[in-house]
């Protein structure tokens, strides 16, 4: 039996579900996180004890000592931090399923945070393809991975925007 075990998560900051489940299933399965890329999407796992643990992500790009110290004294774990201030934590459980985020606006500040973080990067984007790139680049393929990294930055901005409207309607 194979020791330790490689798998690609994709997940958006907005919709961090499909880590948090995969993440779980495989405490289940007895499978422990060992090692996380930056990004928190190739994770390598070792032979563990099967455990049933909830994990969670937080955005915190600016997050202090109190803030892991709070997470800690509830009794979660801290298992990576990266990617400017991702975090994932988790915490063992029997009964009742824990939560980090125990009502929609925690949940709207922080894809606050992310948006905060998104829109002058956004706007650079715009600025730079429409001041430097447009007038300077004449080759296709350049102009049209520009055209795509645009795309994907304003479908990234759009969900989260969008994401934080559902939320204040449910509120």
């Amino acid at each position: 039996m194979k020791e330790t075990q490689k798998k690609f998560i994709w997940w958006w900051g907005w919709n961090p579900d499909p880590l948090e489940s995969e993440l779980e299933e495989q405490a289940k399965r007895g499978w422990v996180i060992d090692q996380v890329d930056p990004l928190c999407i190739w994770i390598r796992f070792r032979k563990g004890t099967p455990q049933q643990r909830r994990f969670a992500t937080d955005y915190q790009p600016e997050a202090s000592k109190d803030y892991l110290e709070i997470f800690q004294a509830d009794g979660w774990h801290l298992e990576w931090t990266g990617a400017n201030g991702w975090y994932l934590f988790s915490k063992a459980y029997t009964d009742e399923r824990p939560e980090i985020f125990t009502d929609n606006t925690s949940l709207i500040e922080k894809n606050n945070r992310i948006l905060k973080v998104l829109l002058p990067l956004f706007i650079m984007l715009i600025v730079l393809f429409v001041t430097i790139v447009l007038p300077v680049l004449k080759e296709p393929f350049y102009v049209g991975l520009y055209v795509f990294a645009l795309g994907l930055y304003t479908y990234i901005f759009t969900q989260v925007w969008l994401h934080n409207r559902k939320l204040k309607i449910d509120i």
